[in-house]
């Protein structure tokens, strides 16, 4: 921490599951924390987020926020004296509903840098509280990928001009070791595809499940190993019966272990109908395994098409199902893609050196 830098900082995430939104409150704020920082996290109770935030050992102050929790003055109240009395310097606000209540609430009691933190590839709407807090209260936008700052600024572009905007992609670890390196696995024989989402709409499960049958049609022999939970759950294994593709896809449920999970597929499959960022992108890319992902969101500031992956038109499954096949059955183009997969990742998607960039920002530019 550096003389003069901000040290009180506070960090808002009251979701209820575990996301990519959620990783990165608690990798920065467990980061700051073992630097010496005055680091608290504002949580729900009982969330994924708090719990882990308790065993790191972060400081959790506790809130149930909705939508319209904003209109609430107790609320209001509650978040104002609590950032006086801990005299924070740095608010980092993640969802929508967040937003306006500790927005509002940040403004009112005068924190000198209040940061909206969008990882959601969804425009924001253009309503008086939105347009009041952004104009009036935000001091940066703080961004995961360009595509994230545009879909955001769908419905203000005024905004350009004025707001400050800072691209920090997300992170993952860097193993010291290729995966490919410390466990080879033969090429011959069954493939092992794999995706790691939340079960739901945005995800394209469904998708993925029909290029699955694609794969079965042109007698490739795979398997599909889908790690998430989520909403549609029941939906998609309905759907895997009705399809007669109970033999090729396994749902493993919640999977704590990314980085093992990543070590033991093949190839990483994305059907994805829009993705802010894409954490589990960048992690296979940093196993070394090549991705086969349609061409939505951020994707292509991920994947290089035909260097470390290919992008695929929306929703072509017939060209994404091809696609998968060619890495398949083509040794030295897949071990290829791999390689440049992970050293793209190194490069762009360290989680160290965007954790560092962080700290950077916070004393370099508040």
């Amino acid at each position: 921490m550096s003389p003069g830098s901000p040290s009180n900082i506070c960090f808002v995430n009251t979701n209820n599951g575990w996301g990519g939104g959620e990783k990165w409150h608690l990798d920065h704020a467990e980061y700051l924390t073992e630097k010496s920082y005055n680091v608290v996290l504002i949580t729900r109770k009982n969330s994924d987020l708090h719990e882990k935030a308790e065993q790191a050992g972060i400081r959790t102050f506790s809130m149930h926020v909705r939508g319209l929790s904003f209109l609430n003055i107790y609320k209001i109240s509650r978040l104002y004296h609590f950032f006086q009395e801990k005299q924070i310097e740095v608010v980092i606000i993640n969802g929508p509903s967040d937003f306006k209540l500790v927005g509002l609430a940040a403004k009112l009691a005068g924190v000198p840098n209040i940061i909206y933190r969008r990882g959601l590839a969804k425009p924001i709407g253009r309503n008086f509280i939105n347009s009041f807090l952004l104009k009036k209260a935000i001091h940066f936008l703080m961004v995961n990928s360009r595509h994230t700052e545009e879909i955001f600024l769908e419905k203000y572009p005024e905004l350009r001009r004025n707001l400050k905007i800072k691209l920090l992609y997300n992170g993952v670890q860097v193993d010291a070791k290729s995966v490919l390196e410390r466990s080879p696995k033969k090429r011959s024989g069954k493939f092992i595809l794999g995706n790691a989402s939340r079960l739901s709409y945005e995800k394209g499960h469904d998708l993925l499940i029909l290029a699955a049958g694609e794969l079965v049609k042109k007698g490739i022999d795979f398997t599909l190993v889908i790690a998430g939970e989520g909403s549609l759950g029941p939906r998609l294994r309905h759907m895997v019966r009705e399809q007669g593709l109970e033999k090729h896809i396994v749902f493993n449920g919640f999977v704590e272990d990314i980085p093992r999970f990543m070590e033991d597929i093949d190839l990483y499959l994305c059907t994805s109908r829009y993705e802010g960022f894409g954490y589990s992108i960048a992690e296979a890319m940093m196993a070394e395994k090549p991705v086969v992902a349609f061409k939505t969101g951020s994707l292509p500031e991920l994947i290089v098409d035909g260097e470390t992956g290919f992008l695929v038109e929306p929703f072509d499954i017939a060209l994404l199902a091809e696609k998968t096949m060619t890495l398949i059955q083509h040794k030295d183009l897949y071990t290829r893609l791999g390689k440049a997969g992970k050293e793209r990742a190194v490069v762009y998607f360290n989680k160290e050196t965007q954790l560092k960039k962080f700290e950077e920002f916070l004393q370099e530019e508040l």
